[in-house]
């Protein structure tokens, strides 16, 4: 009984916001584009986390112990991911570039 009146109420909320998008002239394709943007963007973070953990792995074996948890050790590694990463959004240009022209003398 009340799992019938929470799913009733569920759907006159949504029905209410469909009907205020509606008045506002927004339409639900749109708004759908812009959640599956923030949907993708949010596992993004996931792989991140995970490469964030094996480079600090790597660099945790490679500076002394005691130099980890200071602010110089913690500078380092930001430093050295802002590197690999400006380094990477580089290599993803040029290969984009690549694509691009290849395209781009296939279809003229």
């Amino acid at each position: 009984m009340m799992f019938k009146k929470t799913v009733a109420q569920i759907k006159k909320f949504v029905y209410s916001v469909y009907i205020s998008f509606l008045f506002l002239n927004i339409k639900m394709e749109a708004i759908c584009r812009e959640f599956s943007k923030y949907i993708v963007g949010g596992f993004g973070v996931i792989p991140a986390l995970a490469w964030n953990d094996f480079i600090k792995d790597i660099f945790s074996k490679i500076v002394p112990k005691n130099w980890n948890n200071t602010l110089t050790g913690k500078l380092t590694y930001a430093l050295l991911i802002t590197l690999i990463c400006l380094l990477v959004i580089k290599v993803i240009e040029k290969c984009l570039n690549v694509i691009k022209t290849s395209v781009e003398k296939i279809c003229s």
